[in-house]
Formats: structure tokens, C-alpha cells, sequence
């Protein structure tokens, strides 16, 4: 309140007398003739109340519409605008882990729901080693995804701001389709191999076979192909090899697939349910599974040059930039925005 105001709210004689401010409100909102609703008068209760708790001696100071917060999460005591960029960047690594988990959950239950329908009924199936060892794979390359950090330099481009692109369905149609072509070309090529006998059917119990091998083999590939293509990192996040846990992660599995596809150590393949293979079959398995790996990675980096980030229009210092460029008054290339730790 005003140095009169609060004279007359501690009692001096002779000071002016102290009207609330919703009081206040209310008043010259009458004088101006506007009407005065139910809500108007409430709202101007609850701030006289306020108002006389912080005039109170044991009262708490009254926090007024537009009071900086130290509580804010967007308070920064900076003298520059570099708490800026650092929203920006922590957005944009957000927004890219979110649609590259989206594609990645796309494709993993495309191939699962054709897994669990067509190879199903075909008689294919996972031991409970196999299916608890890609659930705990899946699920930690997930939480290794969510552990990216942006980078220092705010880049110029731009990610996608949304799953409903062209970039996002073509990468995802293109990918599933290369990964069931491998995934049924090995099931014939198996199937082909595999005595009669040995066959299931989609009643019985799981059976450690060719077939079953092969096919485990490949969704194995696929699921961590799957993590290693569409992990998006620079120029937003870290890259694989500076996320540790991605890291180590992506290596030690395709270490170990090595190993029970070349049998390296014997005995390991049946602890999961798997039978040797061929040689032609696995020299087949490894080439395509390879391919594979090469053509997904092929068709995300492509569609990404070909579809990449939509940009605002212009506005502001930008209009103003590309004017001084034409006329040739301003460098075509500007240095890209650093952030406050460069």
C-alpha cells in the first residue's frame, strides 16, 4: 500500500483512510460504468484478504500478479539470453528421443505382431530363455535412449516436430519391409532344410529346431538393428559411442549373437534353446542379417537429407538478415549460435 494508506492502516491520526485494493477495483470499475459480475466481487474478496493477512504483523508479504518467483523453473539470474539456448536444446533432445522411441516402438511391434500371428501358426516359437533375454534387451535399450543428452552447440537444423511426416512412415514401411524379407526368406530356406518330423504346429509345445533357431536368430538382428538405425544423435544428442550404456550394450549383444550363430562355445545355444545350423544356412543368416543392417541404415539417413525438419517462416531479424544478404551488405554464412559454456 501507499505511504498514507499504510499511516491509516496503523492507526495515525490524520492519515488518509486505507481502501482495500479490491475495494479500489471495484470502485473505479463502478465509476467507469462497466458492469460488476459475481466473479468480479470474489476476485476482489479473496485480494482484500490477502492484502489484510500481509498487512497483519505475523502476516507473510502478498506475492502480486507479475512478482518474479525464485521458485520458477524458468527464473536464471544470467546477464545474457544463454539460458535460452539451453531450453531449446533440452527441447530438441527431447522431441527427437520421443519420435525416434515412437518409430522404434512402430517397428518392433509390426514385427512382433507378425511374429506372434503368421510365424505362430506356422509353428514358430520362443523358449522362455529366449523371450525373457529380448524382453530385458528391449527394455534396456529403451532406458539407454532415454539417457541421451543434448550437445553443447545449438544446431541450425532442425528436427522433425512430429510422427505425422512423410520422413516417419516411408522410414518405417521401408524398414519392416526389408526386415520381414530376411525374416521369410530364412524361414523357407530353414523350412526347406528342416526334416518333416521335426515340424510343430501351432498346438505344440515349444521344440528346440532348425526353424526355430533361425527364425530367433533374425528377430534377434532385427530388434537391434532396429535400436542402432533409428538412434538419432548428432546433431541434437549424444551419438551412440558417447552414450555408454547404448554403447556397450550394442556391442556385447552382437558379440554374443556371434557366438551362438558360430557356436563358439558349446553348450551356450542350448541353455537358449537353440540347434547348430548349416554352414550354408548360417553363411546365408549372417550375410543377409548384414545387408539388412546396411539397408535400414541406408534408408533412415536418406529419408532424413531428403525430408528434413520443416522451418518457420521468416520474421523479424531474419527478413531484415536475408535483405542485408541480397543486397550484400551481410556474410551469407553466420557462425551458429553457441551456447554459454563455449
Amino acid at each position: 500500500p501507499s505511504a498514507p494508506g499504510a499511516l491509516s492502516a496503523l492507526g495515525v491520526p490524520g492519515a488518509e483512510p486505507h481502501v482495500p485494493r479490491g475495494a479500489k477495483m471495484l470502485a473505479q470499475m463502478r465509476a467507469q460504468g462497466r458492469p460488476i459480475t459475481p466473479r468480479l466481487e470474489k476476485m476482489a474478496k479473496w485480494m482484500d484478504d490477502m492484502e489484510a493477512e500481509a498487512m497483519a504483523p505475523d502476516g507473510v508479504p502478498m506475492l502480486k500478479p507479475g512478482d518474479a518467483s525464485m521458485a520458477s523453473p524458468f527464473t536464471a539470474k544470467a546477464s545474457s539470453v544463454a539460458p535460452c539456448t539451453d531450453i531449446i536444446k533440452q527441447g530438441r533432445c527431447t522431441l527427437v528421443t520421443t519420435v525416434q522411441m515412437f518409430k522404434i516402438l512402430g517397428l518392433l511391434c509390426l514385427s512382433t505382431a507378425y511374429s506372434l500371428s503368421v510365424m505362430y501358426l506356422e509353428g514358430v516359437k520362443l523358449s522362455d530363455a529366449q523371450a525373457t533375454l529380448m524382453g530385458v534387451l528391449t527394455a534396456g535399450m529403451f532406458f539407454f535412449i532415454s539417457q541421451a543428452r543434448p550437445l553443447d552447440r545449438l544446431s541450425a537444423e532442425r528436427p522433425h516436430a512430429s510422427i505425422f511426416s512423410p520422413y516417419f512412415f516411408m522410414s518405417l514401411l521401408g524398414q519392416f519391409a526389408v526386415s520381414l524379407s530376411v525374416l521369410v526368406y530364412l524361414y523357407n530356406l530353414a523350412l526347406a532344410e528342416m526334416p518333416a518330423e521335426d515340424r510343430l504346429t501351432s498346438g505344440s509345445e515349444f521344440k528346440p529346431n532348425l526353424v526355430n533357431s533361425v527364425c530367433y536368430l533374425v528377430e534377434a538382428c532385427v530388434q537391434l538393428s532396429t535400436f542402432s538405425v533409428n538412434y538419432v544423435g548428432h546433431p541434437f544428442n549424444t551419438s551412440i559411442a558417447d552414450n555408454k550404456g547404448m554403447r556397450i550394450t550394442v556391442v556385447y549383444m552382437f558379440a554374443f549373437l556371434g557366438v551362438i550363430t558360430f557356436d563358439i562355445l558349446p553348450g551356450l545355444g542350448e541353455m537358449f534353446g537353440l540347434v547348430p545350423l548349416p554352414g550354408h544356412i548360417r553363411a546365408t543368416l549372417v550375410v543377409l542379417c548384414l545387408g539388412q543392417f546396411a539397408l535400414n541404415f541406408g534408408i533412415e539417413h536418406a529419408l532424413r537429407r531428403m525430408f528434413p525438419g520443416s522451418k518457420p517462416p521468416a520474421k523479424g531479424y531474419l527478413v531484415h538478415a536475408k535483405r542485408l544478404r541480397q543486397l550484400g551488405l551481410l556474410a551469407t554464412a553466420e557462425p551458429p549460435v553457441k551456447s554459454k559454456d563455449d
